[in-house]
């Protein structure tokens, strides 16, 4: 039998997660809908390029780290800006982390935030295949019967 801690729900509704960096306690916040506002003009290009990632690297349902970090690296300075928004730091001293520490934080973002993401590639898919079906349709109308 397996027994589940009462708080185990609480990481899908509260996904904030804690960790230290330069002996400093850095809590990474999940993208409020009011920074989404900001943030949905500026990753269309991100978001793009994850939505391919997923559907040609994708073997059913992971992604390896080294391609998204391709994305990541590809659209650094808004996944800094991001990175930035979510913990308070100035992105100054987000550059300034040594790698390991850089690595650790990116990922603690990306976990945290990775419904954020999944959102905006799902939106975009259904947006997608509707597109291909009204295409689809015009063309199917236009033929002579």
């Amino acid at each position: 039998m397996t027994t589940q801690k009462p708080d185990d729900g609480l990481d899908t509704i509260l996904p904030d997660s804690d960790i230290e960096i330069r002996h400093e306690t850095i809590t990474v916040t999940e993208i409020t809908f009011l920074q989404s506002l900001t943030l949905d003009p500026l990753i269309g290009p991100m978001i793009a390029d994850m939505k391919t990632l997923f559907a040609e690297e994708a073997d059913g349902e992971t992604v390896s780290y080294q391609a998204m970090a391709a994305v990541f690296g590809k659209h650094a300075d808004i996944l800094l800006q991001m990175i930035a928004m979510t913990t308070g730091k100035p992105r100054e001293w987000i550059e300034s982390l040594s790698d390991a520490d850089g690595q650790l934080l990116t990922m603690t973002f990306w976990t945290v935030n990775q419904g954020f993401f999944t959102r905006r590639l799902v939106i975009e898919t259904m947006a997608s295949s509707v597109q291909a079906e009204e295409h689809r349709q015009d063309g199917a109308m236009s033929l002579p019967h």
